[in-house]
C-alpha cells in the first residue's frame, strides 16, 4: 500500500505490477520480454522469501538496462546502503509521515523522468 501511495503521489502516468515476495519477483523477471519489461523496479532491500541481492542479480542478468531503485526503511548512512550504492540507480527511503511521502515521491518522480522513453510516439 505504501509503494502505491508513493507512486500515486508522483502524479505521473504509470503502470505498476506489485509482487509481494522474492519468489514471485524471480518468476516475474523470468517472464520479461523486450516489450513487457519494466523501465523501473522498486526493490525492497528486505523483500520476503528471497534475498534481495539475488533478485537484483536476476534483474541484471535478464536486462541490465532496467533501472532499479532500492527501497529501504534505513537511513542511507548504513553499511547496507553503502553495499547497494554501486549496484542500483537510486534509493528511496520508506516514508513515515506525509512530508516524507512527498519527498520520497519527488525523488521517485525525478528518477522516473530520467528514464528514456522506449516509445517512438510522443505522449499526448
Amino acid at each position: 500500500m505504501l509503494v502505491r501511495e508513493i507512486v500515486k503521489a508522483t502524479n505521473l502516468e504509470t503502470k505498476m505490477t506489485l509482487v509481494k515476495d522474492g519468489d514471485k519477483a524471480i518468476r516475474c523477471i523470468e517472464r520479461w520480454t523486450e516489450t513487457n519489461r519494466p523501465d523501473l523496479v522498486l526493490l525492497d532491500i528486505n523483500i520476503p522469501k528471497r534475498d534481495s541481492r539475488e533478485v537484483l542479480e536476476q534483474i541484471r542478468k535478464k536486462d541490465p538496462s532496467v533501472r532499479v531503485a532500492a527501497l529501504t526503511g534505513f537511513d542511507l548512512q548504513s553499511d547496507i546502503a553503502l553495499e547497494w550504492e554501486s549496484r542500483v540507480d537510486g534509493y528511496l527511503v520508506k516514508p513515515i509521515g506525509l512530508d516524507e511521502l512527498d519527498r520520497t515521491a519527488e525523488r521517485l518522480r525525478a528518477l522516473m523522468q530520467s528514464i528514456p522513453s522506449r516509445s517512438t510516439f510522443p505522449k499526448q
